[in-house]
């Protein structure tokens, strides 16, 4: 398997494998007709044909037909143009939200936390109460989240008590 997929350059004729790859996506608004595959830039919220360097994506390139004002479609990233690529990500184009007016502090700090380490705040508590498993995108995961300020603010947060076996169990690793 090729870990170096290099979408949008020309592919050297030694590489033969197949492989896959992530690709960041976000569902937007157009502001006028856009057909598939086509490169937008975002104003005011909603997706227009881009002009040279103000291009974000493109239109979903798999619809069959033209998007038109007022449908929602999912705008594809560019390769490298996004950080913290974990099914949560980050671009200037699209300001993120997080609700933490009226967040209890143990959520505040969780928040922190995963916007720290570049994973989805949801994703994170998710993977944790549910599985004991999150991907932070490195082998091993932050040290941080074997500590035990991690797991009581979990704890608090998810109203979950965890053992000492789940701490021991989880896993932080990368999923690639």
């Amino acid at each position: 398997m090729n870990n170096n997929v290099m979408l949008g350059m020309l592919q050297n004729e030694d590489i033969t494998e197949r492989d896959a790859v992530h690709v960041a996506v976000i569902p937007v608004e157009a502001g006028e007709p856009l057909p598939p595959g086509c490169k937008v830039a975002i104003r005011e919220g909603k997706a227009f044909l881009g002009r040279e360097r103000e291009e974000v994506g493109v239109v979903d390139p798999f619809l069959r037909e033209t998007v038109l004002p007022g449908e929602r479609f999912y705008l594809l990233m560019p390769p490298y143009s996004v950080r913290g690529l974990h099914h949560d990500w980050t671009h200037g184009a699209f300001p993120r939200t997080q609700p933490t007016a009226g967040a209890s502090p143990s959520e505040k700090w969780l928040r922190a936390f995963a916007e720290e380490h570049r994973v989805g705040f949801e994703e994170m508590v998710d993977g944790v109460a549910k599985w004991r498993y999150v991907s932070f995108g490195t082998d091993a995961g932050p040290e941080e989240a074997r500590k035990a300020v991690f797991w009581e603010h979990m704890s608090k947060y998810t109203g979950r008590a965890f053992s000492a076996q789940d701490m021991a169990d989880a896993d932080f690793g990368c999923s690639c």
